[in-house]
């Protein structure tokens, strides 16, 4: 993922030790996506909580442009 932010965006990133199993990325000090929580039977069935890929990109995409223009 981090190879991939870098690519895709340009930005370098740090990578830091976290708790087993823990996935979060931070802007400036502050989560902007993570790993959700899931229940035994969601995992069981593959789900693993961790975002998309394009969903993590395009969510720092956005962080980077700011807020939208024209909002109230």
């Amino acid at each position: 993922m981090a190879a991939l932010i870098e690519k895709e965006l340009g930005q370098t990133v740090r990578l830091e030790r976290g708790r087993p199993g823990q996935f979060q990325v931070l802007v400036d000090g502050q989560a902007v996506i993570g790993k959700q929580p899931t229940s035994f039977l969601r995992r069981l069935l593959g789900d693993s909580g961790l975002p998309e890929e394009n969903q993590v990109i395009e969510l720092l995409r956005n962080q980077m442009r700011g807020p939208a223009s024209g909002s109230s």
